[in-house]
């Protein structure tokens, strides 16, 4: 599976990345880098930003996700990442104990602005991603698994807004109430 999920990954990035002009133009510059292993920490989403009354964890159980840098800004901070590779994480709301083992082990790539924050991400799912409350547009805020195409824009702002969906999204805070 995971041979699968490279190719789609390498399908997709060879389709982000087209051959660029001058770097002294665009401020960036296309790499050829290695795949390298990359760790999902365990992280719980606040129930403040995310779920409203609860806290909700989030713990790989199986992992094996690389990256791979696709192109670099000439500060030579990453400007797209495409992360591909097996994760599944169980899902626990810390206030009631009901939990639920999900895969989230898709393609996505990433782009980065020049100061090193997120501009966009590209999913190709299953995937996921958090909506936090006060500044998500396109879904209810929430910790979603999404199957398909999406994208999420990440404005300098802190909004996020989900501007790409086709597929499926489940909102795991509803799910697990």
């Amino acid at each position: 599976m995971i041979g699968v999920t490279l190719l789609t990954a390498a399908a997709a990035a060879s389709a982000i990345v087209a051959p660029a002009p001058s770097s002294t133009t665009t401020g960036w510059h296309p790499v050829s880098e290695v795949w390298t292993p990359v760790t999902q920490p365990a992280v719980t989403y606040p129930a403040a930003k995310y779920c409203g009354t609860f806290d909700l964890s989030a713990t790989p159980v199986r992992q094996g996700i690389e990256a791979k840098v696709l192109s670099r800004w000439d500060n030579g901070t990453p400007r797209q990442t495409v992360f591909a590779g097996p994760l599944i994480e169980k899902l626990t709301n810390t206030a009631s104990g009901a939990s639920t083992t999900i895969d989230v082990g898709g393609t996505a790539v990433e782009t980065d602005r020049a100061d090193g924050t997120i501009e966009h991400y590209l999913m190709l799912g299953p995937v996921g991603v958090g909506m936090p409350i006060g500044t998500s547009r396109g879904l209810r805020p929430g910790v979603y698994r999404v199957n398909g195409v999406h994208e999420l824009d990440f404005g300098t702002d802190g909004t996020r807004t989900m501007s790409l969906t086709v597929g499926s999204e489940v909102n795991e805070c509803t799910a697990l109430r």
